[in-house]
């Protein structure tokens, strides 16, 4: 069965140090059903995250990331 990919936005109010971006890409990576993340380079309050509908939700996600960044919310797409 192929997976149904949903992205959305995570608008981080914190200011992070190039090393917190790459550590909080790489947690969001290893959360179960998300297929990639990345934080924009033009825009580094913003971060992108794909994930497999079939298997979880952009909130579950989202509260995954709050336990590393506080000040973070999620902008639909």
């Amino acid at each position: 069965m192929e997976p149904h990919i949903s992205d959305f936005l995570v608008h981080i109010h914190e200011k992070l140090s190039p090393e917190e971006q790459c550590e909080l890409e790489d947690f969001v990576r290893r959360q179960p059903c998300v297929v990639s993340a990345g934080v924009s380079f033009k825009d580094p309050h913003l971060m992108t995250v794909a994930y497999d509908s079939e298997c979880g939700t952009a909130h579950s996600i989202l509260i995954r990331v709050r336990e590393k960044v506080t000040g973070a919310e999620m902008i639909g797409l």
